[in-house]
């Protein structure tokens, strides 16, 4: 069969479109396409078995996909070393993933420098990388970088992010905004807007943002 055919015709069957609902065939079909080879099948045969929370196969086939230079598997590799240990092995695959350009990997090794997670603390390069993937249209990124200069008292740049991350429709820049608006960080205070934002965050479930929202109902 077409090697590249399977894992799609995989993901029809997991998804349920123009067939019939099927989770064992997606896994055998992904799994004939990664044992041929594929790194697309082999991520994604990894990225199904980690939602199995069979999490020692899945990261073989992530292994097997990152040996390929397949970037996702690169960074489902990476997210398997930082839940577990190792993380200086998850700091080494990051870097490889952003010399490839995934966003995903600036954020997360932007996020290790930050708090000297398996690496060495510096505040330099985490805002490099945050800047990198927040530049990129990544909105966590760019939530990430606004928190980021906030505490570094930079208000009206972290503000700016803030609402790059909100007009994304991310839940912590929608709070992170309305933080802003609540204090006059970078911004004339406006209870209007803050108690908007607020709302918005909340009504993802973004539990900060209930409790500053009830804070701000309640003149706190």
């Amino acid at each position: 069969g077409d090697v590249d055919a399977m894992p799609f015709l995989g993901e029809m069957y997991g998804n349920g479109l123009g067939v019939k609902l099927d989770k064992k065939k997606k896994e055998r079909l992904y799994r004939m396409a990664a044992d041929r080879g594929s790194a697309f099948a082999q991520y994604n045969l990894g990225t199904f078995l980690h939602f199995e929370e069979k999490f020692e196969e899945a990261f073989r086939y992530y292994v097997l996909a990152a040996n390929q230079g397949h970037t996702e598997g690169e960074h489902g590799l990476g997210y398997c070393y930082r839940l577990g240990r190792g993380t200086e092995k998850a700091a080494k695959i990051y870097r490889r993933a952003v010399e490839l350009g995934d966003v995903e990997a600036m954020r997360n090794l932007g996020f290790m420098y930050e708090t000297g997670s398996g690496v060495k603390l510096d505040k330099k390069k985490a805002e490099r990388l945050y800047r990198m993937a927040a530049d990129r249209g990544d909105a966590t990124a760019q939530f990430n970088l606004g928190a980021f200069l906030h505490a570094e008292a930079k208000f009206e740049e972290a503000i700016r992010y803030f609402v790059l991350a909100a007009d994304q429709g991310l839940a912590a820049g929608e709070h992170g905004l309305g933080y802003c608006y609540r204090l006059g960080r970078g911004t004339e205070v406006d209870l209007g807007k803050a108690r908007y934002w607020y709302a918005r965050a909340a009504a993802k479930g973004y539990e900060k943002a209930t409790r500053n929202l009830a804070r701000l109902d309640a003149g706190l």
